[in-house]
Parts: C-alpha cells; sequence; structure tokens
C-alpha cells in the first residue's frame, strides 16, 4: 500500500495502522487510521488515496463474497 508521495515532514518515520472495511464486491466502504493524522488536508488526500484501493473480497464458507476487515500498518 502506498500512501500520498507529498506527506508533511512530521510524518516521516511514522507509522499508522489502516483498518479497511471492505464490502463483498472488494470497494472499499470506509477507513479508520490510528494514530490520527493532525495535518488535515493531508489526512483528507490520505484518506482518498486509502479508499480507491479495491480488494479481493473474503469469502463465505460456501464461497460467496462477504464484507471484511483489514489493517494494514503503513510506514512514512
Amino acid at each position: 500500500m502506498l500512501p500520498p508521495a507529498d506527506y508533511p515532514k512530521d510524518m516521516r518515520g511514522r507509522r499508522v495502522e489502516v483498518t479497511f472495511y471492505v464490502a463483498a464486491d472488494g470497494r472499499v466502504e470506509r477507513i479508520s487510521v490510528a494514530p490520527e493524522i493532525r495535518d488535515g488536508g493531508f489526512a483528507r488526500k490520505f484518506e482518498e488515496a486509502m479508499r480507491n484501493y479495491r480488494f479481493r473480497p473474503a469469502r463465505s464458507p460456501e464461497g460467496t463474497p462477504v464484507p471484511g476487515i483489514t489493517t494494514v500498518t503503513v510506514f512514512f
């Protein structure tokens, strides 16, 4: 996962945990970021970039796509 390349200098060396709430079709429905990114402008840009990711959805025991949650660590 790549965050936007023009991140603020105070993000250098930091990491954030991004939790993706993924729909059954693989689209990101929402995300949560911990710790919160303090720079509001970059936080919006970061969220937009993360929401554009697509995932292979989770599967039920029967093989049907189902919504899921995954967490990824992003390093700056």
